[in-house]
C-alpha cells in the first residue's frame, strides 16, 4: 500500500509498506547484474522531501531468502539514503537456524564520476551454494561452509575484495578436468587474487593431493588459476 504526501517539506512522507511480496519478481531488474533471488518480503519504505532533496530510509524482512535457488535464510535489511549527503547506508543481518551466517554493514559513496563502496561482511557458517554463480564456467557443484571476514571496497564498479575465510566440508567440480575434489582450509583473498597455501585436498576416490598457488583475478573477473599440485595416485 501507498500513502503519505509528496511536497518540498522533509516531514512530508510518502510510505509504502510491502506485506507478502515476492521477491523473485525483482529478478527482472537484476538480470543484467546476472542474479536471481527468491522470498517472502515484508516492511516498509519512506520517502520524505521528495520534490526537494529527498531522503530514503526502509526496513524490510524478507522470509527464506534465496540466492541462486539456494535459501541463505531469514533478512533483516536496513537502508538509508541521503541526497542531499550522497550517501547510502546499510546493514543487512541474514539468519538461518539461530546462526546469524551473514552480516552486511556498509557505505555507498554517490560521486558523479565514480561511486564507491565500503562494506564490512561477516560470514558464520554460511552456504557456498549461494555464491556458485560468482565462480561458474570454472567451477560447478560448489557446496560447503564459510567463516570470516571480508572487506568490499573502493570504486563502485571495481571493488577490491580483502579478508580471510575458513572452509569447511568443501566440494566442487573443476570443470575443465569434470572432475570433484573436497578439502576444509583457510582462503586469503586480496585485491588480485585468491591464495591457496598448501592446503589438502581429496578427489571422489579419496586420493590426496597438496595444493599450493593462486587464482589470479582482474577486480573478481577474468579468472586464471595457478596452481602446484604434489600428489601420487591423484
Amino acid at each position: 500500500s501507498i500513502n503519505g504526501r509528496v511536497s518540498e517539506l522533509k516531514t512530508d512522507n510518502l510510505r509504502v509498506i510491502l506485506n507478502n511480496f515476492n521477491a523473485k519478481l525483482a529478478n527482472p531488474f537484476l538480470a543484467i547484474y546476472g542474479v536471481s533471488i527468491s522470498g517472502i518480503a515484508t516492511g516498509e519504505s519512506n520517502f520524505a522531501g521528495l520534490l526537494s532533496q529527498p531522503g530514503i530510509s526502509s526496513d524490510m524482512f524478507i522470509k527464506d531468502l534465496g540466492v541462486y535457488r539456494d535459501t541463505l535464510g531469514d533478512a533483516k535489511i536496513n537502508f538509508n539514503y541521503k541526497i542531499s549527503e550522497k550517501l547510502i547506508t546499510v546493514h543487512a543481518l541474514v539468519d538461518r537456524g539461530g546462526i546469524k551466517n551473514i552480516e552486511v554493514e556498509g557505505k555507498y559513496y554517490i560521486n558523479t564520476k565514480n561511486d564507491s563502496i565500503d562494506i564490512d561482511i561477516t560470514l558464520q557458517k554460511t552456504n557456498l551454494t549461494s555464491f556458485a554463480g560468482y565462480v561458474k564456467g570454472i567451477f560447478s557443484d560448489v557446496k560447503g561452509k564459510a567463516s570470516g571476514k571480508l572487506k568490499l571496497s573502493g570504486p563502485a564498479k571495481s571493488p577490491e575484495l580483502v579478508g580471510k575465510i575458513r572452509l569447511q566440508q568443501t566440494s566442487f567440480v573443476v570443470d575443465y578436468l569434470n572432475t570433484k575434489y573436497n578439502f576444509a582450509d583457510e582462503v586469503e583473498f586480496t585485491p588480485n587474487y585468491f591464495r591457496f597455501n598448501k592446503i589438502t585436498i581429496n578427489d571422489a576416490n579419496g586420493n590426496q593431493a597438496i595444493v599450493d598457488g593462486y587464482i589470479y583475478h582482474q577486480k573478481l573477473k577474468d579468472f586464471i588459476l595457478n596452481f602446484d599440485i604434489q600428489a601420487d595416485n591423484f
